[in-house]
């Protein structure tokens, strides 16, 4: 399964939904029904969930590693073909040359 990559460049952009098309925000408190999560790798977490007993289970599984590994974990337990994830990366300069991904899956069911 592979889950398509959006390059924004250096900021984080606007990002709507693909199904009702409302504003998205990475760091909002409130996500249209069709958001199933919002993971941000920076952190190692998922800093929103539809599910969060699902999502904090595979966030606590120490056999998953990387993002890509928890990710997939839980679109896997999802089990819906009517979900699609798709990670935003952008990248900048700190103190040196930095990069952040947000995965966020849809459900165009909902």
């Amino acid at each position: 399964m592979n889950i398509p990559d959006v390059y924004l460049g250096g900021d984080m952009k606007d990002i709507y939904c693909p199904v009702c098309g409302e504003r998205i925000g990475v760091e909002t408190e409130a996500y249209c029904d069709h958001v199933l999560f919002v993971y941000l790798d920076m952190i190692g977490e998922f800093i929103w969930s539809a599910n969060p007993p699902q999502s904090q289970r595979i966030e606590d599984d120490e056999e998953l590693e990387t993002p890509d590994e928890k990710i997939k974990a839980l679109l896997k337990e999802i089990n819906s073909d009517s979900v699609l994830c798709v990670s935003f990366t952008t990248s900048g300069m700190a103190c040196g040359p930095m990069s952040s991904t947000v995965y966020m899956a849809f459900d165009f069911c909902t």
